[in-house]
């Protein structure tokens, strides 16, 4: 009896939601200056030398070992500051549309690092007046010296800012996950990757009554299936807004109607990258289930008490459900059948300088 709902999952799921893997690089346009400078990249991604006063460097917020987020509910620079989010994962975003929390204007990773490499308030890697500093460091690097001759043809006394950038960039959008027991299931069609829970879980996701997929569509669960890419969900409601401190994209907009919207993250490797939502305000997946099965989360302490289902610019897609104890599991374990660590072995996503 399960096995023909498993395969009716299967149908459903093949007929309905037509998710395939999306294509990566292929092998025959890779070429020598491309691998220089993913390696480029590679080094300065875990290189605190990028860093003004050499102590953090891009995976601090963003470690491999943590599907690379940092684990914090906001991320901190070298002098223990927060900083204003929560650190999002990098894996699997050569497919973004958009690269922010809560700015759509920004519109690339290149655009996404100009804060992290440049900002000033509060400074996280503070290249911006210190290159005197900074550039010495990296251009005496021999590896360095190396590859940005393969990489860009000339001396490395001719490095810019846009060459890190580039770097950066090239290396980042590498960083591919999708060796999950779900991933599995896609590319062989063998059912046998989940097991019956996590089937049941899928059944769920899929399912009228809660509709995961109306905003975690897509194979890596950020493309909605309808509606944009950016939603107000009832996390608060103080007063009938979002904390004024971080407000989502009315910060930038300065319109009320954009109140509480915020990016829609990937589900892939949810459960090893909480802390959750835009503030690491949530611990675990079955609080969020929860504050979905009430459209919207219940703040009963503090200055921003209020009931976020009430909010009044939630997001359509949101709608009321009630799940069984099992049911709720079943849930969270299909999550968890979109885990791979499996990258872990794979150099290129290690820190190069650790002994």
């Amino acid at each position: 009896m399960f096995k023909a709902l498993i395969a009716s999952l299967i149908i459903l799921f093949f007929c309905l939601c037509k998710v395939s893997l999306p294509n990566i690089e292929e092998s025959s346009s890779i070429t020598k200056d491309s691998l220089a400078i993913r390696e480029i990249g590679h080094l300065l991604f875990f290189d605190k030398n990028l860093s003004y006063d050499k102590s953090i460097s891009c995976s601090t917020c963003h470690d491999p070992t943590l599907a690379f987020t940092d684990g914090y509910k906001l991320s901190v620079n070298s002098k223990a500051e927060n900083l204003q989010r929560n650190s999002p994962t990098l894996l699997n975003i050569n497919n973004r549309e958009n690269f922010n929390w809560a700015n759509p204007s920004i519109q690339t990773l290149i655009q996404q690092m100009q804060r992290p490499l440049y900002g000033t308030h509060p400074v996280e890697l503070g290249i911006k007046g210190n290159e005197p500093d900074i550039f010495p460091r990296i251009k005496a690097n021999m590896e360095y010296k190396r590859l940005y001759q393969l990489a860009f043809g000339k001396n490395i006394q001719n490095l810019k800012l846009q060459d890190i950038e580039v770097s950066l960039e090239h290396y980042i959008k590498t960083l591919q996950s999708r060796n999950s027991p779900f991933d599995k299931f896609l590319i062989t069609k063998d059912s046998n990757y989940l097991n019956e829970e996590q089937w049941y879980g899928f059944y769920l996701f899929h399912s009228d009554s809660i509709d995961c997929s109306a905003c975690h569509g897509g194979v890596d669960s950020f493309s909605p299936d309808r509606g944009g890419n950016f939603a107000n969900i009832g996390l608060y409601n103080c007063n009938g807004k979002y904390p004024t401190k971080d407000s989502g994209i009315e910060n930038e907009s300065h319109d009320q109607d954009d109140n509480g919207l915020f990016r829609i993250p990937t589900l892939r490797n949810v459960a090893i990258t909480g802390p959750y939502y835009h503030d690491g305000s949530e611990e675990n997946l079955e609080s969020i289930i929860k504050n979905y099965e009430r459209s919207g989360r219940m703040i009963d302490y503090g200055d921003c008490k209020g009931d976020g289902a009430n909010n009044p610019n939630i997001d359509g897609r949101l709608q009321k459900f009630n799940l069984q104890e099992n049911e709720r599991r079943a849930l969270i374990s299909f999550l968890h059948s979109l885990t791979d660590t499996s990258y872990l072995s794979n150099k290129m996503f290690r820190d190069p300088f650790s002994k």
